[in-house]
């Protein structure tokens, strides 16, 4: 019989991470953000790592890869496409109102696109901005289910800290080899 474990201190830091990310939303643009609630990128990220550690628990009561697609879909997506079709019905009301929006793309391209979540690899614009940070975990749950059908989650240390290498060694060739990284003499 498994159990569902809450960790208490997750939620406690997930709640503040998300007031972060409101108070950041709230106070932009305006002089309040010169109180600190400027951190709203700091809470996505927070976000980020407690997803991250979460998600890996939630491994361990997956009895198949399966199991872990389904849970992952099942908790994402629905929540995401009445996000998506209520913020679509707002642009379709403020478009029929009279605001003008210009775009490359149709619409309903631009909709269909966002409802499938992976809209930044179809070079399609976000219906709304903050939906693009849903990429990334979608990401971070196809890199586990990797690891999870090539029985690599064991050595997941070892996985991490090759991932953290190549991206230190392709940031720092990187740094070399942009010229944003030569100085220009006046």
């Amino acid at each position: 019989m498994s159990t569902k474990k809450r960790i208490s201190e997750l939620d406690a830091l997930r709640g503040i991470a998300a007031l972060m990310v409101v108070f950041f939303h709230f106070t932009l643009d305006r002089p309040q953000a010169a109180y600190g609630f400027n951190l709203g990128a700091t809470g996505v990220d927070l976000f980020f790592i407690i997803s991250g550690f979460v998600i890996l628990m939630s491994t361990e009561r997956c009895k198949s890869w399966k199991d872990f697609v389904v849970s992952r879909v099942s908790r994402l997506y629905p929540a995401y496409w009445v996000a998506v079709s209520f913020t679509s019905i707002f642009i379709v009301v403020a478009l029929l109102n009279g605001y003008h929006q210009k775009h490359d793309i149709n619409f309903g391209v631009r909709f269909f696109g966002n409802l499938t979540m992976f809209q930044y690899y179809m070079n399609i614009p976000d219906i709304d901005g903050p939906y693009r940070t849903l990429i990334i975990e979608l990401v971070f749950y196809v890199l586990i289910l990797i690891l999870m059908l090539t029985k690599g989650l064991k050595h997941i240390e070892k996985v991490g800290a090759a991932l953290l290498a190549m991206v230190l060694v392709f940031s720092v060739l990187y740094n070399f080899t942009s010229n944003d990284a030569v100085p220009e003499n006046n």
